[in-house]
């Protein structure tokens, strides 16, 4: 195969290659979110590090106790949202979960 020939289909395949790379990388499609009770608040997502941190939580790995701090802010906020427009009761474990962080981050404070 001649070198120009060559280089034009290297450059065509690269070019397939990064549209290829850049279709999968597309963000999703948003997912309609479900109606609450009336006068509930909007749901609060965590943003990019929060995310990454409760990803971290859910596999068992360890986090400081900065990042820790993060995650229970995040948690308190949620709670206050949820507890100023939500029902009561609605996702216990949320609330169960943020106890545990606070007494866990209790007790680190007390190894510390």
């Amino acid at each position: 195969m001649p070198l120009e020939d060559a280089l034009i289909l290297v450059g065509r395949k690269f070019d397939e290659y990064i549209q290829d790379i850049r279709a999968k990388s597309a963000p999703a499609p948003a997912v309609p979110r479900a109606a609450g009770p009336p006068g509930s608040q909007d749901f609060l997502p965590p943003d990019g590090q929060v995310h990454y941190l409760l990803n971290l939580l859910a596999d068992n790995r360890f986090l400081t106790l900065e990042e820790l701090d993060k995650v229970i802010s995040y948690l308190n906020e949620r709670r206050k949202s949820m507890a100023a427009g939500g029902p009561p009761g609605k996702m216990c474990f949320l609330i169960y979960f943020i106890a545990f962080s606070s007494t866990f981050a209790m007790d680190m404070s007390l190894i510390v």
